[in-house]
C-alpha cells in the first residue's frame, strides 16, 4: 500500500521558467525494538549498509553473522572463528573489514574473506563508502593505520601511540577521528595529518566516535569519569563544540545520519536519541538489556544494535527523507539521503495526478545522497517522495 503523502512545507521557485514545490512522505514513526533471530553470543561490533537492509555482527570469540534483510534473519559467513573486535562496511555493504588477530576483508558480503596483515591490538576499523579506503587503530598501546587499496596494504599514520579505543570515517574517506583518553585526533587528509580538538582529561575516556558521511558533524563520546564524561559534538569538524546536557560516564557507543542531524548512543541501560545535530538528547526507547553497540543507517532510521552476553536487537522507524536541491543556469540536482525504505521520485503538473521520474537515481559516495538531474523547463513541475 502506498504510504499517503502530507505536504510538509512548499515554496514557489523561480528558477528561469521552472517552479518546483518540494513534498516529503512524513508517516508517524515506530519506536519498537526488536529481539533478532541472531544467537545469544559475546556480541563485539555491529555495521549497516547505507540503507540498513545488510548487517554484520562480529563475536569476540566465534565468528562473523551476516544479515540481508535488515536483521530479520541472521547467518554465519565464511570468516573463520576468531575473537573478532570490530567490523566496518561500505555503503552497498558489500565490501567488509573485520578485526581480530589481524585484519580481514571480504568483497562478497561475508561470503569470503581474505586475511590482509598481522596487525596486532586492533581495536577498533572504519570503511569509507566505497570500501575502498579504510582505517584501523590499535589498542596496547598502539598506532592508526590506513589502506587506500580495500586492505590490501597498510601504512602507520602520523597519529601518536595511543591506547584507541574507536576510529571513524567520512563517506569519501578523509575525513577521519580517533579517540584515546580524553583525547580525539581528527584528520581531514586521509590520515597525513592530525590535529588534536579536544581537551584532554585524565578522569574521562574517548570511548566513542562517530564521523558524519558529509565530513561536517563529528562526535565523540566520553565515560569512565564525571568530569568530563558526556557527548561532545561539533558540525564544523571540531572547530567548535556544541554543549549538551548529556553526562553519564557508562556510555559505549554513537552513531548518527549522514547529514549528522540524527544521533543515538548508548550509556549503560540507556539508549539516547538527538534530531538537532547533537543540541539535545532525550531518552528513546529500551529494550530492557543493556545495548553495547550501535549502528545505524544513512538516514538514521533503522538501528540495530548489540548486547555483550546477549542478543542483537533492531529498531525501525519509517523515514521522512527530505528533497533538497541545487541550481544552475540549464538544471537543478535533486538529492535526498539514502533511506531505509524504497522510495521513488515523483512529479506532477498539478498536484493531482503524480508519475515516477524515469531517471535512476546516482549514488553519491560523498554524502550518501540519491540524485537526479532534472532539466528547467517553461512548466511549472512539482516533485515528491513516495513509496511504490
Amino acid at each position: 500500500m502506498k504510504t499517503t503523502s502530507q505536504l510538509l512545507f512548499g515554496t514557489e521557485l523561480q528558477l528561469t521558467a521552472a517552479c518546483i514545490l518540494f513534498a516529503l512522505i512524513s508517516p508517524a514513526p515506530a519506536q519498537t525494538w526488536t529481539l533478532t533471530s541472531a544467537p545469544s553470543g559475546n556480541w563485539s561490533s555491529i555495521a549497516s549498509s547505507a540503507d540498513g537492509t545488510r548487517l554484520a555482527a562480529t563475536i569476540k570469540s566465534g565468528g562473523i553473522y551476516i544479515s540481508t534483510n535488515s536483521g530479520a534473519t541472521w547467518t554465519l559467513s565464511g570468516a573463520p572463528s576468531k575473537g573478532w573486535y570490530s567490523v566496518a562496511a561500505s555503503a552497498s555493504g558489500s565490501n567488509l573489514v573485520a578485526t581480530a588477530d589481524g585484519i580481514y576483508t571480504s568483497t562478497n558480503m561475508g561470503a569470503a574473506w581474505s586475511f590482509r596483515t598481522n596487525l596486532m591490538s586492533l581495536e577498533s576499523v572504519a570503511s569509507s563508502a566505497d570500501g575502498i579506503k579504510l582505517v584501523a587503530a590499535a589498542w596496547g598501546p598502539g598506532y592508526v593505520y590506513t589502506s587506500t587499496n580495500a586492505g590490501a596494504t597498510w601504512q602507520k599514520t602520523t597519529a601518536p601511540e595511543g591506547y584507541w579505543t574507536s576510529v571513524a570515517s567520512s563517506a569519501d574517506g578523509s575525513g577521519l577521528m580517533v579517540g584515546y583518553g580524553g583525547y580525539v585526533y581528527i584528520s581531514t587528509n586521509s590520515g597525513a595529518t592530525w590535529i588534536q580538538k579536544a581537551p584532554g582529561s585524565s578522569s574521562a575516556a574517548a570511548v566513542a566516535v562517530a564521523f558524519s558521511a558529509d565530513k561536517n558533524t563529528v562526535v565523540w563520546a566520553a565515560g569512565g569519569g564525571s568530569q568530563r564524561g558526556g557527548i561532545y559534538v561539533s558540525t564544523n569538524t571540531g572547530a567548535k563544540w556544541i554543549t549538551n546536557t548529556v553526562s553519564g560516564s557508562g556510555l559505549s557507543s554513537v552513531a548518527l545520519s549522514a547529514d549528522g542531524r540524527q544521533m543515538v548512543a548508548l550509556d549503560g541501560g540507556t539508549f539516547l536519541t538527538s534530531t538537532n545535530s547533537g543540541t539535545s538528547f532525550t531518552n528513546g526507547s529500551n529494550p530492557g538489556v543493556s545495548l553495547t553497540f550501535i549502528t545505524a543507517s544513512a538516514d538514521g532510521s533503522s538501528l540495530a544494535a548489540v548486547v555483550s552476553g546477549g542478543g542483537i536487537y533492531t529498531l525501525h522507524s519509517i523515514p521522512s527523507p527530505q528533497l533538497n536541491f541545487t541550481p544552475s543556469p540549464t538544471n537543478f540536482i535533486l538529492a535526498w539521503i539514502v533511506p531505509s525504505k524504497n522510495f521513488v521520485l515523483q512529479q506532477s503538473p498539478d498536484l493531482v495526478s503524480w508519475w515516477s521520474v524515469t531517471d535512476t537515481p546516482a549514488l553519491d559516495l560523498t554524502n550518501l545522497n540519491n540524485k537526479v538531474s532534472v532539466s528547467l523547463s517553461n512548466s511549472s513541475r512539482f516533485y515528491r517522495l513516495a513509496t511504490p
